[in-house]
């Protein structure tokens, strides 16, 4: 699977199965909890590190784009489950520590608890929140690019950013 990987085992009505859309700039993981049908937990993350290239010098001091872009798209994430019939509940815990790629990069991560959640939905929110993550980075970069506006396969998206960082990194 080479870098980015999807983990999709198809979600079935009681949400018992894993997805996740991984590559070593972001991820999205949504994991079954316990046994509380159509209960999730959402695991977002940014490589704040892998992202550098594109974001250094193009952003005030404490303002870093990938992590603002995160906190961003995860508020739309919110509101997209609330509209899908999604009950939101904070999380704390640890069963999101083993979702980033790198272990050792710095990463910006999220974590939230949504029940209630329809099968489609994580398909649904990843797709919403990596494209949307990409577009705000950018757009607070100002930067000037064709982001996609359809999700890629993840191996597709690294190497697309990966791209845009040789492109932007000097």
């Amino acid at each position: 699977m080479g870098r980015g990987s999807l983990l999709n085992k198809p979600a079935s009505a009681d949400t018992k199965s894993v997805f996740e859309y991984k590559t070593s700039f972001m991820y999205f993981v949504f994991k079954p909890i316990g046994t509380a049908e159509k209960s999730l937990i959402y695991c977002s993350g940014v490589n704040l590190e892998r992202f550098l290239p594109i974001t250094k010098r193009r952003h005030r001091l404490g303002q870093n784009p990938a992590a603002k872009g995160l906190q961003s798209v995860n508020l739309g994430v919110r509101s997209l489950a609330l509209e899908r019939g999604a009950t939101l509940k904070p999380f704390k815990g640890k069963d999101c520590a083993s979702a980033k790629p790198i272990a050792d990069d710095l990463w910006y991560s999220d974590t939230l608890l949504i029940e209630n959640a329809v099968s489609s939905l994580p398909m649904e929110l990843t797709t919403y929140a990596a494209i949307n993550l990409l577009k705000l980075i950018f757009k607070a970069c100002m930067l000037e690019e064709q982001l996609p506006d359809s999700l890629y396969p993840p191996d597709e998206l690294e190497s697309f950013i990966s791209g845009l960082c040789v492109k932007y990194g000097g």
